[in-house]
This record gives structure tokens, C-alpha cells and sequence, in this order.
């Protein structure tokens, strides 16, 4: 899965204790480029963020579901039309990251 250079996560919040944020930070910070996928933010981590994964240009080789589990299918229906060959859930999307002790 981390063979990957491009990544969406799917599920950033505006609110940085997130598991989401957690795992956009740890991928960013090992040089990978992540796309932040949230419908009800436009900046997240301080960077753009994206309302949809339909709306992100360039390819994406994975994607990390840390959304609520209800967004999962459409997640996934469109993931291959912007390449995502490999999806990852993350179980503890809707939890905070310090009590998953990311």
C-alpha cells in the first residue's frame, strides 16, 4: 500500500485531533503527496481541501477511507476513475487520533 507516492484520505476534519488529520500528517511528513477529501472544508492541515474525490485532477494511486463508514461506497465506486488501485479503511475514522494513540 505505501509503495504509492499519491494518496487521498478521505475524511480530514477541520479539527486536527481527528484520526484522519493523524494519518494525513504521518503520510505528508514521509514525503508522500496527500490530497485532503472533505465535503464541508476548503482547507484543512492548512492546505486546499478537496469536496469529493471527483473533483481531484491528477491521479491518485491510493486511497485512505477515514470518513463515516455511510460515505464508504461512494468512496469506492469512484475510487478507479481516478486511479486508486488500492483502498485502506481505516477503522478508527471517526475517533480521535490520541485515543488511538496515532
Amino acid at each position: 500500500f505505501l509503495a504509492g507516492r499519491r494518496f487521498a484520505v478521505a475524511g480530514v476534519s477541520r479539527q486536527p485531533k481527528e484520526a484522519a488529520n493523524a494519518i494525513y500528517r504521518k503520510l505528508a511528513a514521509a514525503g508522500y503527496e496527500v490530497v485532503p477529501v472533505n465535503p464541508k472544508a476548503t482547507e484543512v492541515e492548512g492546505v486546499p481541501c478537496f469536496a469529493d474525490l471527483d473533483f481531484v485532477l491528477a491521479e491518485i494511486g491510493r486511497l485512505v477511507m477515514a470518513a463515516h463508514v455511510a460515505g464508504a461506497p461512494a468512496f469506492v465506486l469512484v475510487a478507479p476513475a481516478i486511479g486508486a488501485a488500492l483502498v485502506c479503511f481505516n477503522p478508527g475514522g471517526t475517533g480521535r487520533a490520541n485515543q488511538l494513540g496515532l
